[in-house]
């Protein structure tokens, strides 16, 4: 019980009694290790400047100043709903937590007229329940703006949970002649390849909007160190520019560690980018544009991008670069059995109809002028292809499929020469719009007995 401080006297005039009373003094209660930002009720200055020990900042900046000032570990701090103003990008001490109410009511803002990283990711951190807004001003050409950063080894130990990360800077950056580099979320630091990363996710029921114009790569999530990323709940929406005649690149989610290594998988994510109907800026959901061989698809140990279970390609597109993908989607297989040069001569192509056909004079391949094809019901991603034969062409004759849309080829192309009864091509993709034709042509060289090749077995892997 707190310690009286004095007597009270309160009189009843009906009866002529005095009552007495006794007052107490209130401690004010602290939570530990929570300070407190409020920009209504705090202050960063005077006798009630804001403390570590229960007195509320008016500023995220010196809440933060205050922490690394005390070399603290540990703390949270709570952001109370409202907007609050950076005057410069922030950096997240050490094993703090940067936590507000809502995305709906507690939102951060950054204004930058150069270039700029807006949060940077401290070890072992959490940002949750806020919504990140930066909006960089137009002041000269080839500037950089970068809503969260990952760096250093944050990306296995940090993570962002039920945010709002925008970064838009169309407002004024309207002449779209010049050049700006917009990123929402980088992850630029160094790790290794790991299994386990699955159990870390670093973006969680978050979205992340980037809106820009002009020149230059504008990306959603850019993957450009070897650490491991992940996103679990996310969506991800680069605009298209509000000048369509803008020449940037505006990507989804995008891999470009120089050393082969960076990767990011995305669990139950949405994509979404616009992509244009004529010239000169390009689009894509994602774009692994490193690394470029992929040989083996393994899921959790494949740099580059892995599309997991519940992940949504809104426009199905990649680029025409390949990627990785362990969610359920089509497969359209395609069996020749017998001799492949039972068929048709070498010098006219076979066009193959999915499940089995036997090799045949006159009823394999079809080969007049029109093409056997199947007819897409839904707008597709073509992302890999495999060719097998149980005996190959031998010496140097050999088998040759090609995929097309419609009379269009596409870069799925194997050969098969000599003893080789194996091939496969993972890295490119090919988009098919509902209602495209997609066909399978089949040429070979060696048509008289010298070709051996046998039981030829294709497949399209369809996302």
């Amino acid at each position: 019980m707190p310690a009286a401080t004095g007597n009270i006297f309160t009189y009843a005039p009906a009866t002529g009694r005095v009552f007495t009373a006794k007052s107490y003094a209130i401690t004010p209660y602290t939570l530990g290790k929570v300070t407190i930002v409020d920009g209504t009720n705090g202050a960063d200055t005077g006798a009630n400047a804001g403390s570590l020990t229960g007195k509320a900042f008016k500023t995220i900046q010196a809440a933060i100043s205050a922490i690394n000032t005390a070399s603290a570990t540990g703390y949270t701090i709570w952001v109370q709903p409202g907007t609050y103003t950076l005057s410069g990008g922030i950096t997240i001490p050490n094993s703090t937590v940067l936590k507000g109410s809502s995305p709906q009511n507690t939102t951060i803002t950054y204004s930058t007229s150069s270039t700029a990283t807006m949060i940077t990711m401290g070890t072992s951190c959490c940002i949750e329940d806020l919504s990140i807004k930066m909006t960089p001003t137009y002041v000269s050409d080839a500037q950089t703006f970068k809503g969260v950063v990952f760096g250093g080894t944050t990306a296995t130990t940090s993570f962002i949970r039920n945010c709002i990360i925008t970064v838009d800077n169309t407002s004024t950056w309207t002449d779209i002649t010049k050049t700006s580099t917009v990123t929402g979320v980088e992850f630029s630091g160094t790790g290794t390849l790991l299994t386990t990363m699955s159990s870390l996710i670093n973006l969680r029921s978050s979205t992340i909007f980037v809106n820009s114009n002009g020149a230059g790569a504008k990306r959603g999530i850019l993957v450009s160190g070897t650490n491991q990323a992940s996103t679990r709940d996310v969506s991800i929406y680069v605009a298209t520019p509000t000048n369509t005649s803008s020449t940037g690149s505006y990507v989804g989610v995008e891999t470009n560690d120089s050393s082969n290594v960076g990767t990011i998988q995305l669990y139950a994510t949405t994509v979404t980018c616009t992509a244009p109907s004529t010239t000169p800026y390009t689009a894509s959901d994602i774009l692994q544009t490193k690394p470029t061989a992929i040989t083996n698809p393994k899921f959790l140990a494949m740099a580059g991008i892995q599309v997991g279970p519940g992940t949504g390609l809104v426009t199905k597109s990649a680029g025409d670069l390949g990627f990785s993908s362990f969610q359920y989607g089509t497969i359209v297989s395609y069996n020749l059995t017998g001799l492949v040069r039972a068929g048709t001569s070498a010098s006219t192509a076979g066009y193959l109809s999915p499940n089995t056909t036997i090799a045949a004079s006159a009823s394999y391949p079809f080969t007049t002028n029109t093409k056997a094809y199947l007819t897409l019901p839904q707008a597709s991603l073509l992302s890999g292809m495999t060719v097998g034969l149980s005996t190959g062409p031998s010496g140097s004759n050999n088998v040759v499929v090609l995929v097309s849309n419609g009379s269009t080829a596409t870069s799925f192309t194997l050969t098969l020469t000599g003893t080789t009864t194996f091939a496969s091509i993972y890295n490119i993709s090919s988009l098919f719009n509902a209602g495209d034709k997609l066909n399978l042509t089949v040429t070979y060289t060696g048509a008289g007995t010298s070709n051996t090749a046998q039981n030829l077995v294709v497949q399209l892997y369809l996302l």
